[in-house]
């Protein structure tokens, strides 16, 4: 089955503003001091091996662009060390990845100015899309928050709410509150990317049947734009209800609950089927759970030029393969087909098991002049264990790919995030 490919021209991770400094991110390290700790990992004396593997570890993140790929041919000892590397810090990339942005906004200011300033220091896009764009000047004190504490309280001073239905990728957008709207401030619980929160919830008594009973609490789950999560994922055993008259309240549901993130949406919906509580309850005192979001630690792009005859072109860095595997035409037309293959090197479970997301991966064909062809129509042609491949066609009325390049980024690694939560004083109906 064709679909249509999510394309984004400019692709780009704001690294420099997250809560770790632009030098831990951004600074190449010592090239040939990397390469030379990276052969020193199959030194004969094993403490030098074992040297150099800490070393690698301490200098972070950005040596994951230099560890070489690993295959059937690479040494045990080695292969062993080399995933280990990479396993601690892909996780120590995500952990920096999934940290609350901060925010400072002092002082009389316009709406405009302070959603430059967001993503100024945070690197998360916030549009206006109210109907009437006034530029509201409004007053507000906030030093150093955690993003979504900080933008609550931007969004109760300007009298606007948030909507994640942008249509685009990594944004979010600001509409009116409307009239009854609520303070967003204090009605939240807050952890890393994540803000949680109550929207609704409906009680309803089965009058021919007590096990019909139930309770219907809807949640919330928004996250900063600057980072897309691929799946959320919540164990039901590790919610627990109580309401203010001592009420544990059990859920109506067993198993898992997993939600896929649509790109273009910076939110999602978790709807928990709970008991009817009793008349003497008025509130949900506490509501805590743990959810676990599958969450991408950076963007890798990789570019292929000379396009012409291409066939199974490889590039290998941060722990993954892209090829080309081939460059035609499609059938009588002249537009041209284009064959991808993505290979983990160290896919386990959690890649194997939710493939799904690569097909969310960025995708361009430029011709000479950096100009990006029309969103291409896909298809999957391969999945297996670590590998996953699809055919891409462009709608690009050209013989000739002389001088046209195809750009592809994907998140370079995926770990498993939980994310604990408790929300307190959920008014009942």
């Amino acid at each position: 089955m064709r679909r249509t490919a999510l394309v984004v021209i400019c692709c780009c991770f704001f690294a420099s503003q997250l809560a770790f400094s632009q030098e831990e991110t951004s600074a190449k390290p010592d090239e040939a001091k990397v390469r030379t700790l990276i052969r020193q990992l199959d030194d004969r004396d094993s403490s030098k091996r074992d040297a150099a593997e800490t070393a690698l570890r301490e200098l972070g993140p950005v040596v994951l662009d230099y560890l070489p790929t690993v295959n059937d041919r690479t040494g045990g000892e080695l292969k062993g060390r080399l995933l280990r590397i990479r396993d601690h810090l892909e996780k120590l990339r995500v952990a920096r990845t999934t940290t609350a942005t901060r925010l400072t906004l002092k002082g009389k200011m316009k709406l405009s100015e302070a959603l430059k300033a967001i993503e100024e220091q945070t690197s998360n896009v916030v549009l206006d899309s109210r109907r009437e764009q006034v530029d509201t000047e409004l007053e507000i004190d906030v030093e150093d928050e955690p993003f979504w504490i900080a933008f609550d309280k931007l969004c109760d001073a300007a009298d606007i709410t948030v909507s994640p239905y942008v249509g685009e990728s990594r944004k979010l957008a600001i509409v009116e509150a409307g009239e009854g709207a609520v303070s967003r401030v204090g009605r939240a619980a807050y952890e890393g990317l994540f803000r949680i929160n109550p929207t609704s919830i409906s009680c309803e008594r089965n009058l021919s049947n007590d096990n019909g009973n139930i309770a219907r609490l809807r949640l919330e789950l928004l996250w900063e734009p600057r980072v897309v999560p691929i799946l959320i994922r919540q164990d039901l055993q590790n919610v627990t209800v109580v309401t203010d008259s001592q009420e544990t309240l059990g859920l109506l549901q067993s198993g898992t609950i997993q939600i896929p993130v649509q790109p273009t949406v910076a939110s999602l919906d978790l709807r928990l089927p709970i008991e009817l509580p009793s008349r003497d309850a008025t509130t949900i005192e506490s509501l805590k759970g743990e959810l676990v979001a599958m969450v991408p630690g950076g963007d890798v792009t990789f570019e292929f030029k000379d396009l012409v005859d291409l066939t199974d072109a490889e590039q290998s860095r941060g722990g993954l393969t892209v090829t080309v595997a081939n460059v035609r035409r499609n059938g009588d037309l002249q537009f041209p087909q284009i064959a991808v293959r993505i290979r983990f090197d160290q896919a386990g479970e959690l890649m194997q098991s939710h493939l799904d997301w690569v097909e969310n991966n960025v995708i361009s064909l430029l011709d000479p002049k950096g100009n990006p062809a029309d969103v291409p129509n896909y298809e999957r042609y391969l999945e297996r264990d670590s590998e996953i491949g699809f055919r891409y066609v462009f709608p690009v009325e050209t013989k000739d790919l002389t001088g046209w390049t195809l750009s592809y980024t994907t998140p370079a690694g995926v770990s498993e995030v939980p994310v604990p939560y408790e929300i307190k004083n959920i008014p009942l109906p």
